[in-house]
């Protein structure tokens, strides 16, 4: 056997790895949920601000366009595509008596 993997193969060295994986797990871990957070926390207003601005537009089902934005990290491509569109979407048709 290779000196390296007997090495590698000793129980402190088992242990240092086994610890650097549950390290880095919990790390990654942590990093994700910071960056969820963070997008909702972003687009929780931003969400707010679409369904206002299209309650004022008169535009057909405004809340759609929020909870588009709330969702997770996706929310962003529902907030472009809403400012790029926004003078064509679909308007509430005045009801006939």
């Amino acid at each position: 056997m290779d000196p390296l993997e007997d090495w590698l193969e000793t129980p402190q060295m088992n242990n240092r790895l086994l610890q650097y994986t549950v390290q880095t797990t919990t790390t990654m871990l942590d990093i994700v949920i910071i960056l969820l957070l963070v997008a909702l926390v972003i687009q929780f207003p931003i969400g707010i601000l679409l369904y206002l601005d299209a309650k004022r537009l008169d535009l057909k089902n405004p809340e759609l366009y929020w909870l588009g934005v709330i969702v997770p990290a996706g929310g962003f491509a529902v907030i472009l595509y809403y400012l790029s569109e926004r003078k064509t979407l679909l308007k509430n048709e005045p009801e006939m008596p």
